[in-house]
Order: structure tokens, then sequence, then C-alpha cells
């Protein structure tokens, strides 16, 4: 799966379902992707708006999502 900063994040936890649990671990505010709401918002937000929302730059962000998908 081709990964950018327009990928939506239900996208990847659906080809990759074992990488929830080490999203969850980046940021304590990443939990709420378990809740209701944050099921809702999952299939909204792409990486750039994660990157946005918790200030990391996007090529880090995808760089530690590659580091998280190759130790699956």
């Amino acid at each position: 799966m081709h990964i950018d900063e327009n990928t939506k994040l239900i996208d990847i936890l659906n080809a990759y379902p074992g990488l929830e649990p080490k999203i969850k671990a980046l940021d304590p505010k990443l939990s709420m992707i378990s809740t209701p709401l944050g099921k809702m918002l999952l299939k909204k937000n792409t990486i750039l708006d994660v990157s946005n929302r918790f200030k990391v730059p996007v090529s880090e962000l995808l760089s530690e999502l590659d580091k998280m998908i190759q130790s699956l």
C-alpha cells in the first residue's frame, strides 16, 4: 500500500490491523482512535490532518509509520 500525506488513517488501519496499538503508543492523545468518535474521525482524517493536529512534520510521521509497518 502506498502511504502519503493524503492517505486516510482508516485505510492504513484496514490494511495493517496490527498497527492500531503502535499508533496509539505514539502519543497518549491518539488513544482516542479506539473510541466511537475516534472511529468516525478516522474516516475523515489524513496523515496531513494528524500531522497538523499533533504538530509533527509529515515526513517524520510517514517515516514513523513506515517503521511501524515494517515491524509488524
